[in-house]
């Protein structure tokens, strides 16, 4: 039994905090805020696989489906599968895809050219795709620097990533390109930095 000084993760309070986290990410694009407070708490040995798990036991149910395309991502789509009873799919047809985001082009141009991006009448059908990067706005590393607007950001805002594919922002354009179907996207660090893509959002920076 854990100690009265360990913290333990809470199903209720800890999921309603990264569920809150996570709205206010995709009412402000590019806006980077953390999980972490609340991921830490799962009791795994991998900083990725807290971050995958603390959002997939807050938006995942018997009710919707899921893929995972990350390194040993078998052991923990099978540990999330146990835990939410959520149904796994390939990612053509999964709800909520979980992704790395430094994948090489060709695995990158599949997956987008099969995922879900809704239809006119239910636009809320596409897919929500979440992409683990390194950092955001970290001065020692390489970063791709992107210029955001659109929705939620007034006039625009300012974006550096490192450990993305250029190939994912290509494909995002050419997907979103008949709003109001195409996919909304989260990216996140190992460390729990979250920030969000939605569709609406427009992305300009070198080679994109």
């Amino acid at each position: 039994m854990p100690s009265a000084k360990e913290q333990v993760f809470d199903r209720i309070h800890d999921t309603q905090f990264i569920y809150r986290t996570l709205l206010e990410a995709m009412s402000r694009p590019g806006h980077v805020s953390s999980i972490a407070p609340a991921c830490g708490k799962l009791e795994l040995a991998d900083p990725a696989h807290k971050i995958v798990t603390g959002l997939a036991l807050t938006l995942l149910d018997g009710e919707v489906s899921f893929s995972i395309s990350m390194k040993r991502g078998g052991e923990l789509e099978d540990s999330i599968r146990k835990q939410t009873f959520s149904q796994v799919q390939p990612s053509e047809k999964a709800d909520y895809i979980f992704a790395d985001g430094s994948g090489d082009e060709d695995y990158i141009r599949e997956l987008m050219s099969s995922v879900r991006t809704g239809t006119l009448l239910a636009p809320e059908a596409g897919a929500t795709l979440f992409l683990m990067v390194d950092h955001f706005n970290n001065e020692n590393t390489v970063t791709d620097q992107w210029t955001l607007s659109g929705p939620g950001i007034m006039e625009t805002r300012t974006l550096s990533v490192s450990g993305i594919s250029k190939e994912w922002m290509t494909e995002r354009a050419r997907v979103n390109a008949e709003y109001p179907m195409g996919v909304d996207m989260v990216l996140f660090t190992p460390g729990g930095q979250m920030t969000a893509l939605m569709r609406t959002t427009k992305v300009r920076g070198v080679g994109i």
